[in-house]
């Protein structure tokens, strides 16, 4: 195992390990805009239990853990008056999904694509129809 040491430092590891097709087993979060550049395959780790996150916050037991981390649920929440008082944003939102998948594209077009964050969001929009509103 190699401590890259910065997320610098990985992404360079990672750029030269897929030129030169070597294969690389690194640990990173999703989603993050270098799932739109590379195909990389996901090592599922065992669900994350009480248990096992106990191992993780102890020094001693850290390195025992065998399991990945907790899941992140993500809550879509507005304002309690927004129904009445922009029914269009509260239609709009409750019709919106947004997945993993549109935030890494949308990601990779900004960082990799150079391209401007608004209209990048407008496109996803626009193509999608995800929100019920005129593109």
């Amino acid at each position: 195992m190699v401590n890259a040491g910065s997320e610098e430092a990985l992404l360079a590891s990672l750029d030269k390990a897929y030129a030169a097709q070597k294969p690389i087993l690194f640990y990173y979060w999703t989603a993050h805009e270098l799932h739109s550049k590379y195909d990389l395959t996901r090592v599922t780790l065992p669900d994350y239990t009480e248990a096992c996150g106990k191992l993780a916050g102890d020094k001693a037991t850290a390195g025992k853990v065998n399991c990945d981390y907790p899941p992140d649920v993500l809550y879509k929440v507005a304002f309690v008056k927004l129904k009445t008082e922009a029914p269009d944003v509260y239609a709009m939102l409750k019709k919106m999904s947004y997945t993993e998948k549109d935030q890494i594209s949308m990601a990779g077009a900004i960082a990799f694509g150079k391209k401007d964050p608004a209209s990048v969001a407008k496109d996803w929009v626009g193509k999608t129809q995800r929100c019920g509103m005129p593109g």
